[in-house]
């Protein structure tokens, strides 16, 4: 029986570029990966059994499909037990991060012997943040989410001084339903020029470790919109906020620790008392 930790990420910076001829939309993303983790139990059965303990993910799991995918090079069937901890449909890459950490795990324990390079075209079969989970260090993501460019020690080493809470408001934005409200408001996309130039002034904020950090994430506006308490939220906190993907989780990003029973006491008082909310530490 082996034990897999699949982590969460947030986009500090996400710019949607444009859309492809196929429908997929370009971006330029700042991502960065975080230490709350779902718990995977793997273990060879008789046949392959996906468990877990949020039903809405039962089904034709995404960690299935890399399974089943896998069954090529691997004669061999998996008992999963998934234990969720990281927020659906909240833009934390919690189903992205499942995915490739299976694929990982698989391709060194059944010998395998991908390359990183391989892996991160078959992660893409899978979804768009899958690439940056098999890579899984503070990266540049480009195109479609193919392009993971790796940042250096030193960025790490300055984004891992901030203080990170996410939170999950009680609603969930799925991706499909985001991108279609994207592509009817064409004005939100921004040229890849101004995106690089965006993430490059992020970049040198957090090397400089400034207080208010310049986030940015095309999403934000189609969700705020149509939930105003995300705004009255965001007007009241000590700190910088941001949506973290196209989901409806969000983050705070901050230096003083002693600021975070203010920003917990905020989020509960305008979403509710029962709203997710996690302390997070950068990997």
């Amino acid at each position: 029986m082996s034990t897999i930790f699949a982590n969460a990420k947030i986009n500090i910076f996400l710019g949607v570029t444009g859309v492809r001829s196929n429908g997929y939309h370009n971006l330029l993303s700042l991502t960065v990966p975080l230490s709350l983790c779902d718990k995977i139990t793997l273990l060879e059965a008789g046949e392959d059994v996906f468990r877990t303990n949020d039903a809405t993910l039962l089904g034709d799991n995404i960690m299935v499909k890399v399974i089943k995918y896998l069954k090529r090079y691997v004669g061999k069937n998996f008992s999963i037990e998934l234990e969720k901890n990281i927020p659906t449909m909240a833009g934390f890459g919690g189903g992205s991060s499942d995915a490739a950490a299976i694929l990982k795990f698989l391709n060194k324990y059944c010998e395998i012997n991908f390359s990183e390079d391989e892996l991160c075209k078959i992660a893409l079969l899978f979804g768009a943040d899958c690439p940056f989970f098999v890579k899984n260090k503070a990266a540049l993501v480009s195109g479609v989410g193919e392009k993971v460019a790796e940042l250096g020690r030193d960025f790490r080493a300055n984004l891992a001084k901030y203080n990170i809470l996410l939170f999950k408001p009680n609603f969930s934005v799925s991706t499909g339903e985001a991108y279609a409200k994207l592509r009817t408001r064409p004005e939100l996309y921004i040229s890849e020029n101004m995106a690089m130039d965006l993430a490059s002034g992020l970049i040198a904020s957090v090397n400089g470790f400034e207080q208010n950090l310049p986030l940015f994430n095309t999403f934000s506006q189609i969700v705020f919109d149509g939930h105003k308490e995300l705004v009255s939220l965001r007007e009241v906190l000590p700190c910088s906020m941001m949506l973290s993907g196209s989901g409806s989780g969000c983050f705070c990003i901050f230096q003083d620790p002693a600021i975070e029973p203010k920003i917990a006491l905020a989020i509960k008082s305008i979403l509710g008392k029962n709203v997710f909310i996690k302390k997070c530490n950068v990997l």
